[in-house]
């Protein structure tokens, strides 16, 4: 059977949940080797992971922090079975013969040789066409993640990805070559600082205010030389008056 590819998220950043630190980065994971993955409280998440089967691959993605993306690839290594009592999320009401939650084994593969922010792939999910530095996902890889474009990141913790989809953030991980494209937090944005994109934002306001002012003088141009135009007319209309008085 050929594996199915998925995406999960995790947080990297500390956060407590009932005296629980619930974050888990890839340096966590790395370091780990392999983990269970557990947490899940989403049911279409929840059917997802009972989809799973051993040898599936994943993508592991860094959610809820200054600048989401996708991290590393690992695998699953194990089926589903019921959650540890020792998650702070653990449900009291779940029956142990028929449980409501389950968890996965995950086993770090690698890291991304280039991180995949999430402001890149909102790029390329809603551009018309493909950027030439990107032209080695091709065709088809660019039209599967346009086709998600509705969510280009996971919108639960656990998503399904296509294998088309997949190819092509693995390419992406792999060669990189975003430097130059602009979209939130890239290196060519960063590249240009703060004051230059001021100064960017402050020259496009200016352009606009004198683009209005521009289009305001044509039309009080246009009023003037109607009015000028009707001038005549109306000595004339006058002229007439008077002489027939």
């Amino acid at each position: 059977m050929s594996p199915k590819y998925w995406l999960l998220k995790a947080e990297p950043d500390s956060r407590i949940v009932k005296e629980k630190d619930v974050k888990f980065s890839v340096d966590d994971f790395e370091k780990i080797g392999t983990s269970s993955w557990d947490g899940v409280r989403n049911h279409r998440a929840k059917n997802n992971m009972k989809a799973m089967t051993v040898g599936d691959e994943v993508l592991f993605y860094h959610s809820n922090c200054k600048i989401p993306g996708i991290q590393h690839i690992y695998s699953i290594d194990n089926m589903t079975y019921n959650e540890f009592r020792s998650h702070p999320y653990y449900d009291e009401k779940t029956d142990p013969e028929n449980p409501r939650w389950f968890m996965v084994d995950l086993t770090f593969k690698r890291r991304a040789k280039h991180f995949i922010p999430l402001a890149l792939m909102k790029l390329l999910a809603t551009s018309t066409s493909l950027p030439s530095e990107l032209d080695y996902i091709g065709e088809s890889g660019f039209s599967a993640i346009k086709g998600r474009s509705d969510q280009p990141c996971p919108s639960s913790l656990l998503d399904r990805f296509q294998e088309e989809a997949w190819n092509a953030v693995k390419l992406l991980a792999d060669r990189g070559g975003w430097d130059e494209l602009e979209f939130k937090g890239s290196p060519a944005t960063q590249k240009r600082g703060p004051k230059k994109r001021k100064a960017e934002k402050t020259e496009e306001a200016e352009e606009m205010v004198e683009a209005e002012e521009t289009t305001e003088t044509k039309g009080k141009r246009r009023k003037t030389s109607t009015n000028d135009d009707l001038e005549p007319k109306r000595r004339r209309r006058s002229g007439r008056t008077n002489n027939t008085s």
